[in-house]
């Protein structure tokens, strides 16, 4: 009887040692086959990378020309800023871009009111404190406020990009710069994106629904956008130009004076109870316009610093890094 188990036993005991080398055999062979898997798809993609970018001339060729009858597209800023084969950007002319279009919807905007809403030009809230029409009476009502809203999208989109841009070459030439410099620059930016992010409210704050908010949400983005035009004339303050100087000085005037003088007689309005503005309407005028004109001459007079180049833009398939974690 105990030859007979004993038996039983090693036979049952052979059985479990096949079975466990048949269950490492699997393993080893489930392991070869895994590396062997990853290897190859990490290789393969990275071929594919090498021959589309290897290609990129050929790709570049295919997108939009920037001519039109020999003559250069790029030359107008805003063509060249949305023109997908642009390789090199000033980061400042985004900003000067995000102008331009401020001034066209300006344009666009004055000329809507006037003919489909011109009673909103006779009498505003507006008028009736500060003595004469400010320029944003132009897209403060229907239908004008569609057209500005709209123009507001690519608006913002150049401001974001020129913020985000400027940050990066803050960091690519930091060598260059002092600290207060660098930091001045980076903070600015930061705040100059936080001022359009609420831009918008403009055109849901009109004047006649609360004409303190409408105002402090334009006067705001005054304010900021002239310190991002300090900050990057600060990093650039040794090759800056007699017109880049005379600019920013005339800019400076009318992003100081527009504001307070416009707050004075709001405020003499409401509190004090004065009959219309306590200052002089041609002096808020003239800032106010002062202010505008800048704002389209930025293109020509706002110093600009190095460009960044964005021909190196490689492909790198999506499928090749998720491969790679896979079978980390």
């Amino acid at each position: 009887l105990l030859l007979a188990q004993s038996s039983e036993l090693l036979e049952a005991g052979r059985t479990t040692s096949h079975h466990n080398s048949q269950a490492k055999t699997r393993v080893h062979t489930f392991k070869e086959k895994t590396a062997t898997t990853a290897a190859a798809m990490e290789t393969a993609p990275m071929r594919d990378d090498r021959d589309i970018n290897n290609n990129s001339n050929s790709i570049r060729s295919k997108l939009p020309s920037a001519t039109m009858n020999g003559f250069d597209l790029n030359k107008i800023l805003l063509v060249k800023l949305f023109n997908p084969a642009t390789t090199e950007v000033c980061p400042e002319e985004y900003l000067a871009g995000a102008g331009q279009l401020l001034a066209l919807m300006l344009v666009s905007c004055w000329s809507t009111t006037y003919f489909f809403n011109h009673d909103i030009i006779v009498t505003n809230p507006i008028k009736t404190r500060i003595g004469y029409n400010n320029l944003c009476i132009g897209f403060d009502s229907p239908p004008a406020c569609y057209i500005a809203q709209y123009l507001t999208a690519p608006a913002s989109y150049l401001a974001y990009s020129f913020g985000l841009h400027d940050w990066k070459r803050t960091q690519l030439v930091e060598s260059r710069l002092t600290s207060r410099q660098r930091y001045f620059s980076v903070v600015t930016d930061v705040l100059f994106v936080l001022s359009i992010s609420i831009f918008g409210l403009l055109f849901l704050v009109n004047p006649f629904v609360s004409l303190w908010v409408h105002s402090a949400v334009f006067l705001q983005y005054v304010f900021f956008r002239w310190l991002v035009v300090a900050a990057n004339l600060f990093e650039l303050r040794r090759g800056l130009t007699l017109g880049n100087k005379v600019w920013f000085g005339a800019y400076t005037l009318a992003s100081v004076g527009m504001p307070v003088l416009i707050l004075i007689d709001y405020v003499a309005y409401d509190y004090y109870g004065h009959d219309g503005p306590i200052i002089p309407w041609y002096f808020t005028w003239s800032m106010d316009y002062l202010w505008f004109g800048c704002l389209a001459l930025s293109g020509m007079f706002f110093a600009k610093g190095e460009a960044l180049d964005h021909s190196g833009i490689k492909i790198v398939p999506t499928y090749q890094r998720q491969a790679t974690s896979d079978f980390a």
